[in-house]
């Protein structure tokens, strides 16, 4: 019997609207770059959000990485409704300068995706100076926070059982602070370099 081996996919989008989103997502990775220079419409600082699931029991970790500074900032509810995910945009909001524009790449997490119901959100990103760039349907993989989660998994979640929501909130919590005084180290910088590579490869 010839020995089994693990393939990774990805879904093909069907997104109509595939290439505008992308390119508008590329356009903002551009700028926080430095390889391009914002104009009139393009917000000065860019960072990505998305949530993860960690183990022991059902708990959202609300997460967004800020590509002016390189620091990674979560918050962990038990749940993610449109209201946590509008507090916790107010908290990225508040990072900065009200007078500077902000880009936020947004997966199609059902809250993300809720101002075509709700208009709570779409409303308060525009009287904050806000823009929602939304990676394309089955194109999260667009989304840099990604690689981010493999650090969180190969430090925090891999291998582990954690006794309780509390005890896995802990040790995330920890992981953060720590991850965002460390992030020019050695191993952290090769898992996440590689699983950056990884995901830019299917941008290609």
């Amino acid at each position: 019997m010839a020995p089994s081996r693990a393939v990774k996919t990805w879904k093909t989008s069907t997104d109509p609207d595939f290439e505008t989103k992308k390119n508008r997502v590329l356009e903002l990775y551009a700028i926080a770059d430095g390889k391009t220079v914002p104009g009139r419409e393009d917000p000065e600082v860019s960072s990505t959000t998305s949530d993860l699931h960690p183990p022991a029991g059902v708990c959202h970790l609300l997460t967004a990485f800020d590509l002016s500074t390189g620091l990674l900032y979560g918050h962990i509810k038990p749940a993610k409704t449109r209201t946590q995910f509008l507090a916790f945009r107010r908290y990225l909001r508040s990072l900065h300068p009200s007078q500077v524009w902000i880009g936020i790449v947004l997966d199609n997490f059902s809250p993300h995706r809720s101002t075509q119901v709700d208009s709570r959100v779409g409303d308060w990103a525009e009287a904050n100076n806000v823009e929602s760039a939304y990676t394309p349907l089955s194109g999260s993989w667009l989304n840099r926070i990604k690689a981010q989660f493999t650090g969180l998994r190969y430090f925090v979640l891999g291998g582990t059982d954690f006794a309780s929501y509390r005890e896995s909130a802990r040790m995330i919590r920890r992981y953060i602070a720590w991850r965002n005084t460390h992030t020019t180290g050695l191993i952290l910088r090769k898992v996440i370099t590689r699983a950056g590579i990884i995901k830019r490869a299917k941008v290609a």
